[in-house]
Parts: C-alpha cells; sequence; structure tokens
C-alpha cells in the first residue's frame, strides 16, 4: 500500500498532463485503500 501524499501526487501529476482517466483510476484505487479519508473524495 502506497502512502497517501504519494498517492495525491500521482493524481496530481496525472491531471497536470491532462490524463483524466489514469487520475481517476488512481482515485478509486486509493479510495478502496484509504476508505477513511475524506479529501479523497473531493476531487
Amino acid at each position: 500500500m502506497s502512502e497517501l501524499g504519494e498517492v495525491k501526487r500521482k493524481v496530481a501529476e496525472f491531471e497536470a498532463r491532462g490524463d483524466e482517466e489514469k487520475a481517476i483510476a488512481e482515485l478509486e484505487k486509493a479510495i478502496q485503500d484509504f476508505p477513511e479519508e475524506g479529501s479523497l473524495f473531493n476531487k
């Protein structure tokens, strides 16, 4: 399991490159790994 900060960086990188599909996939995986982290649902 990755650290939350690392996951958020990956999502931001995908968003910056315009790769929405990869950003969404990474967020969906992160939500499963970190269900208590509400900030992931704000994206």
